[in-house]
């Protein structure tokens, strides 16, 4: 490095009142030229961030006033080639950074500006920060540091630099700041605001904390996120306390709304930004791809609090969420959890995120929750106004979800989530149906009509036995049992329903040990939802295989429809002659199987009647 200092006019030293007898004291006194000089001078200015490579050159003049010096950038301070480091970590490289300084010393303080501090890269500004440091001369004044700063989050050197932390989608930031260094405490306060492409995507949040001399910071942030009609409107308070072992923390997260997904990707930027302290609740130092050897929440121990109104994770919205959280070097848990889904209130959410060095896969999570009986017609919208739900009544729901993994992404690509369904009282339509068109038109009365068409239990009271005989014709015995079957299995009341549902790696769910019992019908099955990525859960796509059974009087109809094979299930019901496949949506199901199956056996030829013994004469 070069730096050549030279004196602009005669001056003397007045040794006895340490002070500066210049000749032309309203002109520049010195000059000071710098070349060449590296950024790694500055790393130590702060223990958060520092510069590396590059060189910076700038020159400044300097001048006695008001019984002290002013310093000033003769031209702004340049370096190129630079990178910006934090906790380790290059955030930024090859940025071209530009400077205009001024520096005053004198009987009422000290003020250093940087107005601006302008950086660039690959051929364009990236952004540029406004900084102003002052102390007043006064004894244990604190020393105040103000700024405000924008960033084109766009800017190609922006996006190479810093990939991760453009994960929140914006287009322009902007922010101030304000910090009051004190020797008792260092207080601080700021904003942040980011822009979307358009004016519906923002990100705006808030600060304010403190810092003692023990290093106990104590904030308050409250947070806004807007992605459309999706917003995200919280606050985070709490307290951190460092320690030699491990960092104590206090924390509570609580307000209108919140979006798992802004969650998302806000954590996204903290993990793109490791080497900022917060970076030890994502695993610090270890790729995604290897073995944690500490838990991703670090040496975090304490107490978390979440309380808000309104949680939503896709099509799911939850009225109101909370739950606690114990942190400490070996586990993670949730207790006391609890949140609303409508009118219904899931009660007992339990869970832990244990890690043990030690293991291969260190990380083993184990939750459960359990849900006050719920209505779940509203999870089968009917397919018309006038229509009735494919399924209704109220069912209990317990979830358990399971997974091992050698790092964060591991363990949740690897937890499998499980959901049990029950009820004793409950309606199933899904076998509604009709068998038209296998009723010949000369045979279509008016009861013989209404059973076709209507398909339901109430069919029943219009049957063929009715009233009114003198106004219909007789038919055939094949589609009187059909006609039978549709009207008894069209509404199906349940005296037990047990289902168990696993979530997918690919966000589907496959159902298990599904078991109806209606009467004098058992049905057993497994089916599967399949994922359908932006769609509610009732348009997702729906395959079910069922083996029906049947006892009693539903045995003695289902035989005189020709569908009773002479098979038992485990329980001694007789099962049809074949597996019944339904597919459609969660929300509309398709049974074009069975009614196709009903009609076909309603058009059955009626077996030969046995001949008459001959008669003896």
């Amino acid at each position: 490095p070069v730096i050549i200092l030279r004196s602009l006019q005669p001056f003397e030293v007045d040794e006895a009142a340490g002070g500066l007898n210049l000749t032309r004291a309203e002109e520049d006194w010195l000059e000071l030229s710098v070349r060449g000089v590296p950024t790694e001078w500055l790393a130590d200015v702060t223990s958060a961030f520092s510069l590396a490579g590059g060189e910076a050159a700038g020159e400044f003049s300097v001048r006695t006033a008001k019984g002290g010096f002013d310093l000033r950038s003769k031209a702004p301070v340049t370096a190129s080639g630079v990178s910006l480091q934090c906790g380790g970590r290059t955030l930024g490289r090859n940025l071209d950074l530009s400077v205009s300084l001024t520096a005053a010393d004198g009987p009422q303080g000290w003020t250093i500006e940087a107005a601006p501090l302008k950086v660039g890269g690959a051929g364009g500004p990236v952004g540029e920060v406004k900084l102003q440091a002052s102390r007043p001369a006064a004894i244990e004044q604190p020393v105040t540091i103000r700024g405000s700063w924008t960033a084109d989050l766009q800017a190609p050197a922006f996006r190479a630099a810093v990939a991760g932390l453009g994960g929140i989608g914006g287009r322009t930031a902007s922010g101030d700041f304000s910090v009051s260094v004190g020797e008792a405490v260092t207080e601080v306060e700021g904003k942040v605001a980011v822009a979307g492409r358009d004016e519906h995507r923002t990100v705006t949040a808030s600060v304010q904390g403190s810092v003692d001399p023990g290093g106990r910071v104590s904030f308050k942030a409250p947070l806004k996120v807007a992605l459309g009609s999706s917003v995200s409107d919280f606050s985070v308070e709490g307290t951190v306390l460092p320690g030699p072992e491990e960092t104590g923390l206090y924390l509570k997260v609580s307000g209108k709304s919140a979006d798992l997904e802004h969650l998302r990707r806000l954590t996204g930027v903290v993990a793109a930004a490791e080497g900022l302290p917060l970076a030890a609740i994502v695993g610090r130092g270890t790729p995604s791809t290897g073995r944690d050897t500490v838990p991703f929440w670090g040496n975090w121990s304490g107490r978390i609090l979440v309380e808000l109104e309104r949680l939503t994770a896709g099509p799911l919205a939850l009225a109101y969420a909370a739950a606690v959280f114990q942190v400490d070097h070996r586990s993670l848990r949730i207790e006391e959890g609890r949140a609303t889904l409508g009118e219904h209130h899931f009660n007992n959410v339990a869970g832990s995120v244990a890690f043990d060095p030690a293991a291969a896969k260190p990380y083993t999570l184990k939750a459960s929750a359990a849900v006050e009986p719920i209505e779940v017609g509203s999870f089968f919208p009917p397919p018309s106004p006038t229509a009735s739900p494919a399924i209704e009544g109220r069912f209990s729901f317990t979830g358990t979800a399971n997974g091992e993994g050698i790092n964060l992404a591991d363990l949740l690509q690897h937890t499998q989530e499980e959901f049990r369904l029950a009820s004793t009282a409950g309606i199933v339509r899904i076998f509604k149906t009709d068998v038209d068109e296998a009723i010949p038109p000369d045979t279509e009365s008016a009861a013989a009509d209404t059973m076709g068409r209507m398909g339901t239990a109430f069919g029943k009271f219009f049957g063929l036995e009715d009233a009114d005989r003198s106004a219909r014709k007789k038919v055939s015995p094949t589609l009187q049992a059909a006609l039978d079957v549709v009207n008894q299995t069209a509404e199906l009341g349940l005296d037990q329903c047990s289902l168990t549902a696993v979530r997918t790696a690919d966000g589907g769910v496959r159902l298990t040990d599904l078991v109806l019992v209606a009467g004098d019908e058992r049905i057993t099955g497994s089916g599967q939802v399949s994922p359908a990525p932006g769609q509610p859960f009732a348009a997702q796509p729906v395959t079910l295989e069922l083996q029906v059974g049947a006892r009693g009087h539903m045995a003695k109809l289902f035989d005189a429809a020709g569908l009773l094979s002479s098979k038992k299930d485990d329980q001694g019901y007789q099962l049809l002659t074949q597996p019944l496949v339904f597919g459609g949506t969660v929300g509309r199901m398709d049974n074009r199987q069975w009614h196709e199956l009903l009609v076909k056996s309603a058009r059955r030829q009626p077996p030969a009647a046995a001949p008459e013994p001959a008669k003896r004469h």
